[in-house]
């Protein structure tokens, strides 16, 4: 049997004091070694740290934007489907009205 694989979550304080370390090494293949991180997922840190403060905003900060949108679309869709459902309802409704008020 399979062993589910599980990937490790890293908290912010994490993330923030490697890309710290990185920028200050200079070197940010060493350290991630130093880390016992991958280089490219140390890179992915330090591009959204930088996109980041680009912003002016904290690493934080951006995330929780991030999860904001991520919520808001998320509350779009749901809108737009239940506005189709009223649209179809509405449409059926109006027809049986039609059948009923017309003589024949």
């Amino acid at each position: 049997m399979k062993e589910k694989v599980t990937r490790k979550r890293y908290g912010l304080e994490f993330k923030n004091a490697a890309v710290s370390k990185a920028k200050q090494s200079g070197n940010v293949s060493a350290a991630a070694r130093d880390l016992g991180l991958d280089p490219g997922l140390l890179h992915t840190w330090m591009r959204g740290s930088q996109k980041a403060q680009s912003r002016g905003m904290t690493l934080e900060q951006a995330k929780a934007e991030q999860e904001e949108i991520q919520r808001l679309k998320r509350e779009n869709a749901r809108l737009k489907e239940e506005l189709e459902v009223i649209k179809k309802a509405t449409a059926y409704f109006s027809q049986s009205q039609l059948k009923k008020s017309t003589p024949g």
